[in-house]
C-alpha cells in the first residue's frame, strides 16, 4: 500500500499564480523583480532581496530547471516526511520512502531489522530519490498475499468466460442484463460440468483401491469475489485503528502547512521580509482587444473596468477579492441576453478622479462558435505595487504569518473552486489559466532566476499549501479520500473491502496523471507563444 503525494503533479488545477499572487502581486514573478529595480516595492532596506544565498548561487550555475526542481523534490520531502513520521511514531512497518516518480537516482536502505525475507534480502526501510520530483510516496507492507489474488483473480475471469461462453447470446441481446432464469440455467451448468468432473476424479481413486476423499463440490457464483486472507500483523497500517490510521494518511497535509507557516514567519521575522500586494478597484484590459471583438474601438490595454450595469467596484484588500471582483465582471457579461449591451464605466490605470471616467456601452458576442457570451478582452488584477512587511517583534511576526497562511490557502482553495464549478457548467475556458509539470518547473525556474530569496520562499510556500489543499479534497488516490474510507468505518464501524479501495484509487491516480500530463501540451504551447 502506497500513501502517494500526487498533488504536484496536477497542482496546476489549483492555478499556482493566484496562489503566488497572493504572496508577490498581482504580476509574474520577473515583473516584481523589476518593481524592485524601479523602486515601487517598498522596504527599508532593499540589498536584503539583493542578497544572493549561495545555495541560490549553486541554483543558477546548473541552471534555474534544476533550482526549481530541488524546491519541488523539498516541498514533496516534507509531505511524506509526515506520513512517515507519524506511522514511525506508531510502530507501524513501512517498507519505501521515495521523492520523485521514475528511475531512482540515489537510494539506500535504513532501519535494518537484521532479518532477512524470503528472498534473503535484510528487511529496512528504502529510501530513494528519483528522477521526476512532481510527487512522492511512502509505501507500507501489502497485507495479503497479492501474487496469489492476482492468480486466484485470473482463475475466478477465465470461469466468468466460459460461464458467458453456455448458451450465449446473439445480436442486441449479448449488450442487455442476464434475466434471472438465464442466470439460473447458466449456473446449473457450470455446477453440472464441476460435479461431473469431481465423480470421474472419485471413480479413479476406487480404481486404484484408494481410499475415497469427501470433497465439497463448490458451487460457481460469476459475481460472488473472491476469498482473501488477510495478514494479522498488529504492525500493519491496514490493520492498526481507524484514528491512527488517519493520523498518518493527515501527516502529510499537517507538514505542508507547518512548512508554509514557517517560511512566513522566518521571513516576516528574520528574513528579508514577506511581500504584500497592493491592489485598486476595477479589473485591468491586459491585452489589445482583436479587430473581430466587441470591445475594438472601445477598450485599450491597460483600461480599467470599474463599474458594468449598476454593479459598482469596491475597495480591494487582498487578491481573492480582486479576483471577486473579476468574476462578478465576466459573470454579468455572460448572463447579458443575446443582443443586448453592458454599460461599462471606465477609467486609465491610475486614474481614480470619477470626473475622469469614460462610459462605454459594448454588445457581446459569443467568440468561439457556442461558447458564453464575452466582449473579447482578457481581464487581471488591478495591482499597483508590492510593499515588504517586516515584523519587529516574534508576536507579530506570528500574526504576519498567520495573516498570510490564511491568505495564500483561501486564495488556492477558491482558485480550486472556481475551476471544478467551471468545468461542471461545461466553460471551455475553464482551464486557461492550468499549466502541468512543465509548466510549474517553468514558474519555479522563473522564480528562482530572480535570485530573490523572498520570491523562493513565497514559490515553496505557494506550492507547499498547493500541495496541503489538492492533498486534502475527497478524492481517490489523495490522501483526502484515502482518510475518507477510514472516516466512513470509524462512523459505520464496517470497514470498506480493501481491494475495492485499491482498485478505485489505482483508476482515480491513472485519471489524475492523465489529466495533469496532458496539460503538458498547454504548457509547451505556452512557452512557443
Amino acid at each position: 500500500m502506497k500513501i502517494r503525494a500526487v498533488a504536484l503533479v496536477i497542482a496546476s488545477a489549483v492555478n499556482l499564480s493566484t496562489a503566488f499572487q497572493s504572496f508577490g502581486g498581482g504580476r509574474t514573478v520577473r515583473s516584481f523583480r523589476s518593481d524592485i529595480e524601479r523602486g515601487t516595492v517598498k522596504t527599508k532596506n532593499i540589498s536584503k532581496l539583493h542578497a544572493l544565498n549561495p545555495l541560490i548561487s549553486a541554483f543558477q550555475a546548473v541552471e534555474s530547471p534544476i533550482g526549481s526542481m530541488a524546491v519541488l523534490a523539498g516541498v514533496v520531502l516534507v509531505h511524506e516526511a509526515g506520513h512517515f513520521l507519524a506511522a514511525k511514531s506508531f510502530g507501524m512497518k513501512i517498507n519505501e520512502f521515495a521523492v520523485g516518480f521514475g528511475p531512482k537516482l540515489i537510494g539506500f536502505k535504513a532501519f535494518k531489522s537484521g532479518v532477512t525475507n524470503e528472498d534473503g534480502v535484510e528487511e529496512g526501510i528504502d529510501f530513494s530519490f528519483r528522477i521526476l520530483p512532481l510527487g512522492g510516496y511512502v509505501a507500507f507492507p501489502e497485507n495479503y498475499n497479492r501474487t496469489l489474488a492476482y492468480e486466484m483473480e485470473k482463475e475466478r475471469l477465465d470461469k466468468i468466460d466460459e460461464y458467458n461462453s453456455i448458451n450465449p447470446r446473439s445480436g442486441i441481446k449479448k449488450f442487455l442484463p442476464l434475466t434471472r432464469q438465464e442466470k439460473e440455467e447458466r449456473k446449473a451448468a457450470m455446477n453440472l460440468q464441476v460435479t461431473e468432473t469431481e465423480m470421474k476424479n472419485r471413480r479413479q481413486w476406487w480404481r486404484f483401491g484408494r481410499k475415497e476423499e469427501v470433497s465439497t463440490v463448490k458451487v460457481f457464483d460469476p459475481d460472488e469475489p473472491i476469498n482473501i486472507d488477510y495478514y494479522d500483523d498488529p504492525d500493519y497500517l491496514q490493520n492498526r485503528p481507524w484514528f491512527e490510521r488517519a493520523v498518518v494518511l493527515s501527516g502529510g497535509v499537517v507538514f505542508n502547512i507547518i512548512l508554509a507557516f514557517s517560511l512566513f514567519f522566518g521571513s516576516a521575522t528574520f528574513g528579508p521580509g514577506l511581500p504584500r500586494p497592493v491592489f485598486s478597484s476595477g479589473a485591468v484590459v491586459t491585452t489589445m482587444p482583436n479587430m473581430n471583438s466587441p470591445s475594438y474601438g472601445k477598450l485599450y490595454k491597460d483600461d480599467v473596468i470599474v463599474g458594468i450595469n449598476s454593479y459598482k467596484a469596491g475597495p480591494v484588500a487582498s487578491a481573492s477579492s480582486s479576483q471577486k471582483t473579476i468574476s462578478n465582471i465576466i459573470s454579468t457579461i455572460r448572463s447579458t441576453d443575446s443582443g443586448e449591451s453592458v454599460h461599462l464605466t471606465v477609467a486609465k490605470k491610475g486614474y481614480t478622479d470619477p470626473s475622469e471616467f469614460r462610459e462605454v456601452d459594448v454588445t457581446p458576442i459569443p467568440m468561439n462558435g457556442n461558447g458564453p457570451q464575452s466582449i473579447g478582452v482578457i481581464l487581471g488584477s488591478n495591482y499597483l505595487k508590492t510593499e515588504i512587511v517586516h515584523a519587529t517583534s516574534i508576536s507579530q511576526g506570528l500574526e504576519i504569518a498567520s495573516g498570510s497562511l490564511y491568505s495564500m490557502t483561501s486564495d488556492t482553495a477558491a482558485a480550486f473552486v472556481n475551476l471544478i464549478q467551471g468545468f461542471l457548467r461545461g466553460d471551455s475556458s475553464a482551464g486557461s489559466g492550468m499549466s502541468g509539470p512543465v509548466g510549474v518547473i517553468k514558474m519555479g525556474s522563473d522564480v528562482v532566476a530572480t535570485s530573490d530569496i523572498g520570491a523562493i520562499i513565497g514559490f515553496a510556500a505557494a506550492i507547499s499549501i498547493n500541495l496541503a489543499v489538492v492533498n486534502s479534497l475527497p478524492l481517490p488516490s489523495l490522501d483526502g479520500g484515502q482518510l475518507l474510507f477510514v472516516i466512513s468505518e470509524a462512523l459505520t464501524g464496517k470497514k470498506i473491502d480493501q481491494r475495492f479501495q485499491e482498485e478505485l484509487n489505482a483508476t482515480a491516480l491513472l485519471l489524475l496523471l492523465l489529466a495533469s500530463f496532458s496539460s503538458v501540451f498547454g504548457d509547451v504551447g505556452k512557452l512557443l507563444r
